[in-house]
C-alpha cells in the first residue's frame, strides 16, 4: 500500500480523493503512504476510490487487492504465482519503488501456508516483526558497506575546498549540505565532520528534491541514457562519466541558483512539506 500511494500522480483525482477521505491525516503522511490496516480495508471496499484512479493506478490497485484476497487472505488460490507476478508488473508500470518486503514475497511464495486466515494474529505480528528485522539488517549492511566510501568522499571534498577555495578553507567559511541517507548521518561521519568543524545544513525529511543530486545530476544522467541500450555495465559507466564531464560551468551556476530557490521555498514553508518548483 505504501509503495502504491507514493507512486500515485499527485495532481490526479485519485490522490485528491485520498486527501479528502482521510482529511484528518496530514498531507505529508498521505504522500508517504502511511496508512494502518483499518484504513486500507476501508479503501478496498470503497468503489469511489477505485473509480477515481487513472488506468495505470487502477491496474496496480486491483493487483494489490487481488493479492490480499487470494493469497494473503483466507484462501490461497491455485494461480497465486500469477497473481503475485501481476502485482510486481503492475507496480513496475506505475513506477513503484519495490521494498524488501515485496521482493521477499516474490522469492518466498512457497513459504506461506495455504490458508493465511487460519494464522493467528500473534503469528502474523511475529512474521511482520521478522520481516522488519530483516529490513533493518539489510539497511545496516548497506550502510556499513557505503560508510567507508562516504568518508573517503568527505576527505576528498575537504581537500578540494582547500585547493580551490583557500580563503574559505582558512576561515572555515563553507557549509556542507547532505541528505538523510544512513552513511550521511552515521555517528562516525558526524564525528569526522565535528572534528574538522564542518557546518552542515539539516535536510528536511519530507520536502522534495532539495539535494542537487536529485534535481540536477540524476536527471542529467537519465536524460542522456534514456531509451538507449548498452551491452554491459562498463559501457553504462563510461557514458555516465562522459555525461558528467560535459557539464559546463553555467550548468553548475544554474544548479546553485535553483538550489537556493528551493531552499527558500523550504524556509518559507517552515520546514514542512511543499510542492517542488
Amino acid at each position: 500500500m505504501k509503495n502504491f500511494v507514493k507512486a500515485m500522480d499527485r495532481n490526479a483525482s485519485g490522490f485528491a480523493y485520498l486527501k479528502q477521505k482521510f482529511s484528518s491525516i496530514s498531507e505529508a503522511k498521505i504522500k508517504e503512504g502511511i496508512f494502518v490496516g483499518p484504513q486500507i480495508r476501508e479503501l478496498q471496499q470503497d468503489g469511489n476510490f477505485q473509480n477515481s484512479l487513472n488506468e495505470v493506478e487502477a491496474a496496480a490497485w486491483n493487483s494489490f487487492r487481488n493479492v490480499r484476497k487470494n493469497f494473503l487472505g483466507s484462501v490461497r488460490v491455485e494461480n497465486y504465482r500469477d497473481i503475485v507476478n501481476d502485482l510486481l508488473l503492475s507496480y513496475k508500470a506505475l513506477g513503484c519503488n519495490m521494498s524488501l518486503k515485496i521482493h521477499f514475497l516474490h522469492s518466498h511464495l512457497d513459504f506461506f501456508p495455504d490458508n493465511l486466515g487460519a494464522v493467528s494474529d500473534e503469528h502474523g505480528e511475529r512474521f511482520h516483526q521478522d520481516i522488519s528485522s530483516m529490513e533493518k539488517r539489510y539497511q545496516d549492511l548497506s550502510s556499513e558497506t557505503g560508510l567507508s566510501v562516504y568518508l573517503g568522499i568527505m576527505r576528498c571534498l575537504r581537500e578540494a575546498v582547500r585547493l580551490k577555495r583557500p580563503e574559505r578553507w582558512q576561515n572555515n567559511d563553507w557549509i556542507l549540505h547532505v541528505g538523510n541517507a544512513r552513511p550521511h548521518t552515521a555517528h562516525v561521519v558526524l564525528q569526522f565532520l565535528a572534528k574538522h568543524s564542518t557546518i552542515q545544513i539539516p535536510h528536511p525529511p519530507y520536502s522534495p528534491d532539495l539535494a542537487p543530486n536529485d534535481f540536477f545530476l540524476y536527471p542529467k544522467l537519465k536524460m542522456n541514457l534514456k531509451g538507449r541500450k548498452f551491452d554491459n555495465v562498463d559501457m553504462i559507466q563510461a557514458e555516465s562519466k562522459a555525461t558528467l564531464r560535459n557539464l559546463s560551468k553555467s550548468d553548475f551556476i544554474s544548479c546553485f541558483d535553483n538550489w537556493k530557490k528551493r531552499w527558500n521555498g523550504c524556509i518559507e514553508a517552515g520546514g514542512a512539506y511543499f510542492e517542488k518548483y
